[in-house]
């Protein structure tokens, strides 16, 4: 998502008046379901969303308007989309009519994309915290001191795994907020990914899996470069991407390579896995050297197309009923059909777009640098 590389000026703790236009999942092996109730959706990552059977379109539903860019990416539960912004605020927000229904105020950015679980928003913040809020209330429960979170955490069977930038994996009791283990690996902006009780993480110049129960190593997997891409599990196979160039197929037992597949830029970007297709984008805002969008097969690593934007992609692609969703730094988010590759629309922001939409009910719902979260869909929709 592209925080740690941002220097923003600090806002004010006051925030102006918005304009408005208007359980924990099972993991499966075969094409995760996704609640929308975390980063890339479900705790394998895999970035499928359901979009309620309807296709949004580009039509601008509502605005909600902070003090400072919304890099991270939303999520929704219950009508409440829950989103947080450099300007040192995280909000709640009606799903419906953008309207903030509460804010949750701490002295620095915030710097992780929630996970919501049993009736609790859970985030990461600039000042080394994770925090545990109501997710009615917005009033905190608890918070977990280590170092900086740009790591978005997941959770799965009680417990809260996430990284945090002195380079230790975190698993936290959901309830308690009580440690349960640590895991050394390195700095870590990616984010873990679940599946079959093994979590999956990049740190440093490495790709680790981690026993969910024990937090002891299973198999490390030495990319090129730093990975600040979060993994995602499918059907046995890690896919991740480095800052090496390069995008990793890893086999999710044992750690070896499957294949992998060079692009012209830093893969910060997370990929989405959807009907044995990888979608990813690459490039980063430093070096502007890679503008595209790459369709992948899944098991053999071979292009299937790619799409040019007008600028970086740290944006992580979501597939929601055939149609592919990502930002670019040229300040649109895009909508691509996932089989041909073709554009069927685009919606303009004021700002670069490294936020990862996430969809339902068709509504596609992203933020920009331009210090607004959209919801861009059908007018109809009725969020559930």
């Amino acid at each position: 998502m592209g925080l740690f590389n941002k220097l923003f000026k600090k806002p004010s703790q006051e925030v102006s008046s918005q304009q408005n236009i208007a359980n924990t999942n099972n993991q499966r092996k075969e094409r995760p379901t996704s609640l929308n109730v975390m980063f890339r959706g479900n705790p394998q990552h895999s970035g499928e969303y359901d979009n309620g059977g309807i296709e949004p379109t580009n039509t601008r539903l509502w605005q909600f308007e902070t003090r400072g860019a919304v890099n991270i990416s939303p999520v929704m539960v219950n009508g409440i989309i829950y989103a947080g912004s450099s300007d040192c605020n995280f909000y709640a927000i009606d799903a419906l009519t953008g309207i903030e229904k509460w804010r949750f105020v701490k002295g620095d950015y915030m710097t992780s994309s929630p996970a919501v679980v049993n009736g609790i928003v859970y985030f990461g913040n600039l000042n080394g915290n994770l925090y545990a809020i109501d997710a009615l209330t917005g009033k905190e429960k608890w918070n977990f001191k280590t170092s900086t979170v740009y790591s978005s955490p997941v959770i799965v069977n009680g417990m809260v795994f996430f990284g945090s930038f002195n380079g230790r994996l975190h698993a936290v009791n959901a309830v308690t907020g009580v440690e349960k283990w640590g895991f050394d690996a390195g700095n870590m902006i990616s984010s873990p990914s679940v599946a079959n009780d093994i979590v999956y993480i990049g740190g440093g110049n490495f790709v680790f899996a981690v026993d969910a129960l024990t937090g002891k190593e299973k198999w490390r997997f030495a990319a090129g470069a730093e990975v600040h891409s979060s993994p995602a599990v499918v059907n046995g196979i890690v896919y991740v991407g480095s800052g090496d160039k390069n995008l990793y197929a890893i086999d999710a037992l044992t750690g070896k390579e499957k294949w992998r597949f060079g692009t012209k830029g830093k893969v910060k970007s997370s990929p989405a896995v959807v009907n044995g297709v990888v979608y990813v984008g690459s490039g980063d805002y430093v070096t502007h050297d890679d503008k595209n969008l790459y369709a992948i097969d899944a098991l053999t690593g071979k292009e299937k197309w790619r799409f040019a934007t007008g600028d970086y992609i740290e944006s992580s692609p979501s597939v929601a009923n055939g149609v592919v969703y990502v930002g670019s730094g040229d300040n649109n988010l895009y909508a691509i059909d996932a089989l041909t590759g073709k554009e069927k629309w685009r919606f303009g922001t004021r700002g670069c777009v490294e936020s990862s939409p996430m969809i339902a009910n068709g509504i596609v719902y992203i933020g920009s640098q331009d210090k607004n979260l959209y919801a861009i869909g059908q007018k109809q929709t009725q969020p559930k």
